[in-house]
């Protein structure tokens, strides 16, 4: 990306990208992704981040979260997802927020969080430049 965030993908994309898991298994296609092949999409409509998918279908779900600075602190909606999910921070510390708890959990970059399925959390950004995430679902986002 050159520097703008670009809707180049919709919600409804997200869990057949860059295929369904039917159609990968059926053709045993091995697919090269480039970062200018990722599937990106803005979720929030209040507090947007952007996740770039390198996969998402039935079986499992990839990519990078982009959570953008702000004035203050910037935090995501609430999320959560039927599978479970795990985070390696690539820029960080980036920040988990534990909606049922309030627990804080800061993690720092080359650390990883594990948030089990259905569990509730934001994501925050309190750093002057953005903060990121690789990140990996299954079998649900």
């Amino acid at each position: 990306m050159n520097g703008r965030i670009e809707r180049t993908g919709r919600e409804s994309d997200i869990g057949a990208f860059p295929m369904s898991g039917e159609e990968a298994r059926r053709g045993k296609q091995l697919i090269r992704i480039g970062r200018d092949d990722m599937l990106h999409v803005v979720r929030g409509e209040r507090n947007p981040i952007l996740l770039s998918f390198f996969v998402s279908n039935d079986l499992c779900h990839m990519g990078k979260l982009v959570v953008p600075t702000g004035e203050g602190a910037r935090f995501s909606e609430p999320m959560r997802h039927a599978g479970d999910m795990v985070a390696y921070v690539e820029t960080g510390p980036l920040v988990f927020v534990i909606s049922a708890s309030g627990e804080t959990f800061v993690v720092e970059t080359g650390d990883a969080m594990f948030i089990p399925e259905a569990t509730e959390y934001r994501l925050v950004n309190y750093e002057s430049h953005a903060v990121a995430a690789i990140f990996m679902a299954a079998p649900a986002f």
